[in-house]
């Protein structure tokens, strides 16, 4: 509880925040609409730099606060026929009081995707590799293992809603003999239902699971609900924030039990 009474304020003046106007180009509400859907679409060409701040509550066996911020900027790459070459790192940083307290870099996910042309803008879909890089700076926050595996991502803009998903499955290959082989996925979704003035209803979890984890900590499985504001910037840029509330439905053993999420992005 204590956490809590410490996080809500908090949470409370970044939405304060959401309500605060930028320095931005004018947009009529048809524009506004289409730069939302464009921002949201993982696989639109546009660079975009996110901040997606992690509060894990309830994490290890003393029920303790943990914070992971991961940047995980999406590089569209021109190829020929508009074809697009999408390169997706995932760098977590990470506060965690278990099993030590430890502050550090975490491994990086690195995701690279091919997505041809699409024949109808509506949908598209990439696939490529993902790589997982032994970049921890404590054992405790990775697994000190090279990791490879298949990767796809794909996205669907409708009238109101945008979805995707973006999913790899890893498996070991190098790294410290010592270390316990790893087979993982990362899946994350992403829906957005878009409302006016910038503002929609977001639902994008982190659905993990460790394959090589005892039986019933295998899987984390987050459930809840979001808002998002974009605001339009000069030059076709945007910038949105996103405040998300997961609870964890399925969770390993000292896991947390609860998340709380701001993320700032900037899209360009």
């Amino acid at each position: 509880m204590n956490i809590l009474k410490n996080i809500i304020p908090a949470f409370i003046l970044i939405f304060l925040m959401m309500q605060v106007k930028v320095k931005a180009q004018k947009l009529n509400a048809a524009q506004q609409f289409e730069l939302q859907k464009t921002v949201q679409n993982k696989l639109a060409n546009m660079l975009s730099i996110p901040f997606q701040n992690n509060f894990d509550l309830g994490y290890g066996p003393q029920h303790q606060l943990r914070y992971v911020m991961n940047f995980q900027p999406s590089v569209p790459i021109h190829l020929k026929n508009r074809a697009l070459l999408i390169a997706k790192p995932i760098v977590p940083v990470i506060n965690s009081p278990w099993p030590k307290s430890v502050f550090g870099l975490g491994d990086i996910n690195a995701n690279l995707a091919y997505a041809p042309k699409p024949k109808n803008q509506r949908f598209v879909i990439g696939a490529g590799i993902a790589v997982g890089i032994p970049a921890a700076t404590d054992k405790t926050l990775g697994t000190g293992k090279w990791l490879l595996g298949p990767s796809l991502v794909f996205s669907k803009t409708m009238r109101k809603f945008v979805a995707g998903s973006l999913i790899n499955q890893t498996w070991s290959i190098a790294g410290a003999s010592g270390r316990k082989k790893v087979s993982s996925m990362l899946w994350q979704l992403y829906t957005n239902y878009n409302l006016r003035k910038g503002y929609s209803l977001a639902y994008s979890p982190n659905i993990t699971a460790n394959w090589k984890a005892a039986p019933g900590s295998v899987l984390t499985l987050p459930l809840g609900i979001g808002i998002s504001k974009t605001e339009p910037l000069r030059r076709g840029r945007a910038i949105t924030f996103n405040v998300q509330y997961f609870y964890n439905i399925v969770r390993p053993a000292n896991g947390p039990n609860q998340s709380l999420r701001f993320q700032v992005n900037y899209a360009i």
